[in-house]
């Protein structure tokens, strides 16, 4: 009879523990989730940005080399010069 009593108690301690752990297992994989969801924003924001800037920057780039060319076209200058000192097509300098 007393171990029968001695045996329950063990396994309700190890169940009680089991319950612990798994509460505690929970607890830290939510703790996982929002961490890593926290740094998979910041990382896309930062991508986004990054990219974002660079577009405007090739953007930026291209609207300076047709202004130029708008430029060169109305002083006179030859197609063939605006295509090598501006990089645009013959074609993208005649539609301007």
């Amino acid at each position: 009879q007393e171990e029968l009593l001695t045996y329950e108690k063990v396994i309700k301690r190890n169940r009680d523990n089991a319950a612990l752990l798994l509460a505690q297992f929970q607890k830290g994989e939510q703790k996982g989730k929002e961490r890593g969801m926290k740094q998979g924003i910041a990382l896309g924001e930062e991508r986004g940005m990054k990219q974002g800037k660079e577009e405007g920057i090739a953007i930026g780039a291209e609207e300076t080399k047709q202004s130029m060319a708008r430029q060169m076209l109305q002083e006179g200058e030859p197609i063939e010069k605006i295509v090598r000192w501006t990089g645009l097509s013959e074609a993208s300098i005649r539609s301007l």
